[in-house]
């Protein structure tokens, strides 16, 4: 879907998503793109907000709404004006609560708490979210009436590391780097950068962003492997010893399988690559590389083994 047919859309947007993909950054190009970017853009983050206070908080409250309520608040709905209202952390959102959201979808009108006067919501709504609101709706956690709403526009934004290019990522982003600290003659080798690209990165860009930016604050020309993190580089060798221990555990198995199908078909070549399935050709180069001597397993006619 063109992004641009979404921010000038009154729908509502849904950006899913773990922590540090760009969902604010997507929110933000979205809101360039749109027809509103001459207005006001407004970011609210649902965990920062207590439960008691989420309404009061989004809808603003009229004076004597409640104890401590000593003056007429206007809330972010009403502040953003035509602009976009970027509702990050839904999923954090209680069960109680998500219901004060339909109405403002659905309408785009919402009540002060303590008023009954309806008011006009005249911006955009995008939420975003780092859970599976999907499987929060399979649970119970999350309303499905609210959640059919919100993914009217539904974005997923992939995690780093299941990114296909994650090395040209990883080096463009370094690049990016050196120009916004002024350290063009900083260099990264192609080992740090396949020891970058072998991380999970559970904190994704902003995780990559923030390694970059330690690398450079060194004030090294040269980045080595002596600067990588410690933690990026034991994954690494976790990785790697697993990916060792991986080799050597299947070499065996093969070996294995090959010996015991010689001996199961008298050491003959074309049987045994017939039941097996291996090329002939195959076969016999396996059988070199793990120097096998097939010869070893042909039976006589006397119930012996050839060579032994």
């Amino acid at each position: 879907m063109n992004l641009k047919i979404m921010a000038n859309s009154k729908r509502p947007i849904l950006i899913e998503g773990e922590t540090g993909v760009g969902k604010t950054q997507l929110a933000k190009k979205i809101f360039s793109l749109s027809k509103l970017k001459s207005k006001k853009f407004t970011q609210v983050n649902i965990a920062s907000i207590s439960n008691e206070l989420f309404e009061s908080e989004l809808f603003g409250h009229v004076k004597g709404a409640f104890t401590g309520a000593i003056e007429d608040k206007k809330g972010f709905c009403e502040t953003v004006g035509e602009g976009i209202l970027f509702l990050d952390e839904i999923g954090e959102l209680s069960l109680e609560k998500q219901a004060s959201l339909l109405t403002l979808i659905d309408e785009s009108v919402f009540y002060k708490v303590g008023s009954t006067e309806e008011l006009k919501f005249r911006g955009k709504l995008i939420f975003a979210t780092n859970k599976n609101l999907a499987k929060m709706v399979e649970s119970g956690k999350f309303r499905e009436d609210l959640y059919f709403r919100l993914r009217f526009f539904h974005i997923t934004l992939p995690a780093l590391r299941d990114h296909k290019e994650i090395k040209q990522i990883i080096w463009d982003e370094f690049q990016n780097s050196k120009v916004s600290h002024i350290r063009y003659d900083v260099v990264l080798s192609s080992e740090i950068v396949e020891c970058l690209a072998q991380y999970p990165w559970p904190g994704n860009y902003r995780e990559l962003a923030n390694t970059l930016e330690y690398l450079l604050e060194l004030n090294k020309q040269k980045i080595t492997m002596d600067d990588i993190p410690s933690w990026i580089k034991e994954i690494r060798h976790k990785s790697n010893q697993f990916s060792s221990n991986y080799q050597k555990a299947y070499m065996q198995f093969e070996k294995d399988f090959l010996i015991t199908h010689l001996k199961k078909y008298n050491g003959k070549i074309n049987l045994t690559s017939f039941k097996t399935g291996i090329n002939k050709v195959t076969l016999i180069s396996k059988l070199k590389k793990y120097d096998i001597n097939r010869k070893h397993y042909i039976i006589s006619e006397y119930g012996q083994v050839n060579g032994f």
